[in-house]
C-alpha cells in the first residue's frame, strides 16, 4: 500500500517542499484540488529556485482567478520578466491590471490569441481570454475604431479572432461599424461564425443598421443566409425597422413579402400588426396564407397572444414571437423565453429567445443569467452575454 499511496496518493507538499522535490510540486500546479495547488505555488516561492520559473508561467493559464494572481506574484519574485507582449499580456491579465493592457499594442493581443489557440491549455482559459480581449477592445474603443475594422476585414487573421471583433464593435456601439460589419454579413466566403458575430453587432446597433438591412432584405440577388439574417436583425431592432418593412410588404419579390410579414410580427410593433392584418389579400398565395394565419393565432396583439404564440408549430412564428417579447420587455415574458432558449428544437428560436432575455438586462434578475452563461457551453449565448454586460457598462473583469 506503501507504494501505491506514494504513486497515486495526494502529494505531501511540505515533504516535497523538504526536499526540494520540483518535480512533484510543479506536478502538483495541475492538481484538481485548488488547495493544493495554492501550497504548491507558496512551496516553490520559498524553495526559490527559478528552474521552476517555466512551470509556474503556465499555471497562469489556471481557470482561477485567485491561482493566476498567486503564480504572478511567484514568478516575478523568482526573477521573471517578460520577454515578449504575449508573455506580457498573459502575466497583466493574470494580475488585472486593466490599465496596463490599454497600453499595449493592439496587434500584441492578436499574436496573444494565435498563440494561445496553437497550444495546449484549457478550453475554458481561453474562452477566458476571449471575454477579456472583447473587454479590452471595448476599453479601448472609439480611438481604434478604424483599426477594428481592418482587422474585421482583413482575410489574413483568425476568422475566430474577427469574430471577437465583431462583438466588440457591436458593444461599442458606434454607427461607423455598420459598413464593414455588412461587408462581412453578405460575404458567403467567410465562417458562419463570423458573419454570426456581425449579425449579432448589428442588432445592437440598432436604428443605424436598419437601411443597410432592409437594402439585403429587399435585394434580388442576395443568397437566403444573409436575408434571413437581415430579416432577423430588422425584428430585433423593432419600431426602428417598422416603417421600412410595411414598406417591403408591397415589394415585388414574393420571398421579400414573406420575410416582411414575419419581421414586422417580430418587432412587436401593435400598431403595424394591425396594418399588416390589411395586408391579407396578397397575390401570392403562400404569403397571403401566412398573414391569414398569423391574425388567426396572434389576434389582437398583445403580451398574452405573443406568450401563445411562442409555442405554435411553425418555428418561424415562434421565431416571430420570441423577438417581439425581447422589444416589449415585459417582465411576463421572462420565464416563457428562458423556456424556449432551452428547449425549443429550433437553434435559431433558442438564439432569438436569448437575445430578448438580454435586452431585459435592466430587469435585476437578468444579470445573473448572462454571468452564468458566460460558463455555459453554448457559444453563441455566450457571444450574447458578453455583448450585452458590456454594454450596460458591467463591470465584467471582476467575474472573470
Amino acid at each position: 500500500m506503501g507504494i501505491i499511496n506514494r504513486l497515486f496518493g495526494p502529494i505531501d507538499i511540505e515533504k516535497a517542499k523538504e526536499k526540494k522535490d520540483l518535480k512533484s510540486l510543479t506536478k502538483a500546479l495541475k492538481n484538481k484540488d485548488i488547495n493544493i495547488r495554492e501550497k504548491a505555488i507558496n512551496a516553490l516561492e520559498d524553495i526559490g529556485d527559478d528552474r521552476s520559473i517555466n512551470a509556474l508561467f503556465f499555471a497562469l493559464y489556471d481557470e482561477n482567478k485567485d491561482i493566476r494572481n498567486s503564480v504572478a506574484d511567484t514568478i516575478v519574485k523568482l526573477g521573471w520578466k517578460p520577454s515578449n507582449d504575449i508573455e506580457r499580456v498573459i502575466y497583466l491579465i493574470a494580475k488585472h491590471r486593466w490599465s496596463d493592457l490599454k497600453e499595449i499594442p493592439i496587434n500584441s493581443f492578436f499574436n496573444t490569441y494565435q498563440y494561445l489557440y496553437k497550444s495546449k491549455i484549457s478550453n475554458n482559459y481561453f474562452i477566458k481570454y476571449n471575454f477579456y480581449l472583447i473587454a479590452i477592445l471595448c476599453d479601448i474603443g472609439e480611438t481604434s475604431i478604424s483599426n477594428f475594422h481592418s482587422t474585421l476585414l482583413d482575410r489574413e487573421k483568425n476568422s475566430s479572432y474577427r469574430s471577437l471583433i465583431a462583438i466588440a464593435l457591436g458593444a461599442i456601439n458606434n454607427p461607423q461599424s455598420v459598413e464593414p460589419l455588412v461587408k462581412i454579413l453578405i460575404d458567403k466566403k467567410e465562417s458562419m461564425r463570423l458573419r454570426l458575430s456581425s449579425g449579432l453587432a448589428l442588432m445592437c446597433l440598432g436604428k443605424s443598421a436598419v437601411l443597410p438591412m432592409l437594402s439585403i432584405l429587399t435585394a434580388e440577388d442576395i443568397d437566403i443566409d444573409a436575408r434571413t439574417t437581415a430579416a432577423q436583425i430588422l425584428a430585433s431592432i423593432g419600431k426602428p425597422s417598422v416603417n421600412g418593412l410595411i414598406n417591403a410588404l408591397d415589394n415585388k419579390l414574393p420571398r421579400v413579402r414573406a420575410y416582411a410579414v414575419i419581421a414586422l410580427v417580430g418587432t412587436g410593433d401593435f400598431k403595424a400588426i394591425n396594418e399588416l392584418y390589411s395586408r391579407s389579400n396578397d397575390k401570392n398565395l403562400d404569403v397571403k396564407q401566412m398573414v391569414i394565419d398569423i391574425q388567426k393565432k396572434l389576434g389582437t396583439p398583445s403580451i398574452d397572444s405573443f406568450l401563445s404564440l411562442l409555442h405554435d408549430d411553425l418555428s418561424v412564428f415562434r421565431f416571430a414571437a420570441a423577438s417581439a417579447l425581447g422589444n416589449l420587455g415585459d417582465s411576463r415574458a421572462l420565464q416563457p423565453l428562458i423556456h424556449s432558449a432551452r428547449s425549443d428544437e429550433d437553434a435559431t428560436v433558442r438564439n432569438v429567445a436569448f437575445f430578448s432575455i438580454a435586452e431585459m438586462i435592466e430587469n435585476p434578475d437578468i444579470e445573473k443569467i448572462l454571468i452564468d452563461a458566460l460558463s455555459g457551453k453554448n457559444n453563441v449565448e455566450r457571444l450574447i452575454s458578453i455583448l450585452f454586460l458590456l454594454k450596460s457598462g458591467f463591470p465584467i473583469f471582476e467575474h472573470l
